[in-house]
């Protein structure tokens, strides 16, 4: 009788934790959300973690939506497609999701999914480097210093820009150092003068 009671009792406490669990997850928003999908991902429960992106998602949170991208083109749990990924950065990247901006910046460069198309790179570039992405930053240093099809090589913009990563990052130092020596002393001022007064828009 004892026994049957315990199974009886088990069986009560598993599925009140399962009510709990499903009730929690039904009224979460998108930021708790996100926050639960990232744990979930974090422990492999991939299927998991894309529902609750793609629950964050459908509310408009632009982190789930560049998340999602990650997933796709890595290949994270779900097959991997360029397609996918490159249609879900875009959404985050409406919203002004600056890693979304970079990540079809490189899909550009690339040419992943879609057509190889350097000036198409940079203008997507430009977005989340202004908005402080330090990878960018260096992505645009590194295509205005080497030049590419469509992209003039320009050494004042590769300077710049070299200069504007280097605040956080000592390898973009060096390079930065490098384009100076391909400037005039009068450009070195000017450009200089622009770094002084760069600062990320929001």
């Amino acid at each position: 009788m004892s026994q049957t009671i315990c199974i009886i009792f088990v069986r009560f406490v598993m599925s009140f934790a399962l009510i709990f669990t499903y009730s929690s997850f039904a009224t979460a928003g998108p930021i708790e959300d996100v926050q639960a999908a990232y744990k979930a991902e974090q422990r492999e429960d991939f299927e998991l973690a894309l529902k609750l992106y793609e629950r964050a998602a459908a509310g408009g949170d632009m982190y789930a939506m560049n998340n999602i991208g990650d997933m796709y083109y890595n290949g994270r749990g779900v097959k991997r497609s360029w397609v996918e990924a490159i249609k879900w950065y875009r959404q985050a990247a409406q919203k002004g999701n600056a890693d979304s901006q970079h990540a079809i910046g490189v899909m550009y460069e690339r040419g992943e999914s879609v057509r190889p198309d350097a000036a198409e790179a940079v203008r997507w570039y430009l977005r989340s480097a202004n908005k402080g992405l330090l990878r960018s930053q260096n992505s645009l240093g590194v295509i205005y210093a080497t030049g590419a099809k469509g992209v003039k090589q320009d050494a004042v913009r590769a300077y710049l820009w070299f200069s504007v990563a280097a605040k956080e990052d000592k390898a973009a130092a060096s390079r930065r150092d490098r384009a100076a020596m391909k400037l005039s002393p009068e450009q070195l001022v000017q450009a200089d003068k622009v770094v002084a007064n760069w600062k990320p828009k929001k």
